[in-house]
């Protein structure tokens, strides 16, 4: 099976991630921005999309998001082309660190035995051997409509063949959860590079955007992984008995929540921050729920946040049968 084939290609993931943005009103602002002379040593806005400048971009404000991206590099990964045209730096750069997160998680077969590796910061690492697992498509029927969000289908309702979010079960589905994880770490690392070139909306536009992306996947796929338990629990026993007795499983789950979970709240608070920094800046700014609105003399732009799907899935997972499984992974 090619490595390529066992997650979405880096287009197959953009085109999702601008869906589920759901751009309110595109009104990007136009117009010259004046750096700060502090901000020379890393690349502005406006400079080339080369592996040097992302990487000078990484070191500077995300040491996990370098180690992971520079790994690719060492196995000789052309990671660049996830960037699509147009895109500035910033724009495509969480997208790098996702997707260098799965090849990362890559090992050798050992005498046949199947593993990942699942990074938690620090260099560090927790190598999880695969147990029994059932297709995550086989736990289509049992959840609720409305609990099907963006990205149900292409990663569990009608996955493409040998996508490793439905051949792997619950192995696949963490390792995606992990790499959105990453994804939206570098978000929030970033938010002191976006913050020292923010004149204009323009500026934090892949910021919002980018960070309601990934804070939906967080409630995602942490809903996939305990719904594929509770199915697994009633229709596949011993599937069930052997991921809950994996310690490496349980750790990496535990550690990837409770970061994502941290970068969550991280981000609420960002939104807040540019709220007043944009106000001060001369917008009027509406910040809801639902969306964040800016207006100012360029004109209107608006970023919905995704917040119907995501609240919806917290109040599922709130349920007692997922909270137990969500206490049996992270005792």
């Amino acid at each position: 099976m090619k490595k390529q084939n066992r997650w979405l290609n880096r287009r197959q993931r953009k085109v999702m991630m601008r869906a589920v943005s759901l751009l309110l009103i595109a009104s990007l602002f136009a117009g010259a921005l004046v750096f700060p002379a502090e901000a020379a040593t890393v690349p502005g806005l406006d400079a080339s999309v080369t592996e040097k400048n992302v990487m000078r971009l990484l070191n500077a404000y995300d040491k996990n998001g370098a180690f992971l991206v520079s790994y690719g590099t060492k196995i000789g990964r052309s990671w660049i082309s996830y960037y699509g045209a147009g895109e500035r730096l910033i724009d495509g750069l969480d997208t790098v660190v996702h997707e260098e997160t799965h090849d990362f998680s890559v090992l050798d077969t050992k005498g046949g035995r199947l593993e990942e590796r699942m990074y938690i910061g620090n260099k560090k690492y927790v190598t999880v051997p695969f147990t029994t697992i059932y297709r995550s498509k086989q736990m289509v029927k049992t959840v609720p409509q409305r609990c099907r969000t963006s990205r149900f289908d292409t990663y569990v309702g009608h996955p493409t063949e040998n996508l490793a979010s439905n051949v792997d079960g619950a192995y696949g589905l963490i390792n995606e959860f992990n790499a959105y994880c990453w994804g939206m770490n570098n978000d929030i690392a970033m938010f002191a590079y976006h913050d020292r070139f923010a004149d204009t909306m323009d500026t934090w536009s892949s910021f919002i955007m980018n960070g309601a992306s990934n804070r939906l996947a967080y409630a995602e796929f942490k809903y996939y992984i305990l719904h594929y338990l509770y199915y697994a629990k009633k229709h596949h026993p011993e599937v069930y008995r052997k991921i809950i007795a994996n310690d490496a499983f349980r750790r990496a789950y535990a550690k990837t929540e409770a970061l994502f979970a941290k970068n969550i709240k991280n981000y609420e608070n960002d939104l807040n921050a540019i709220v007043t920094k944009m106000t001060q800046n001369g917008y009027r700014v509406d910040y809801t729920e639902d969306y964040f609105i800016a207006r100012g003399n360029e004109g209107v732009s608006g970023m919905g946040l995704l917040n119907d799907e995501y609240s919806t899935l917290l109040n599922e997972m709130n349920k007692a049968r997922y909270q137990v499984l969500h206490k049996a992974l992270t005792k």
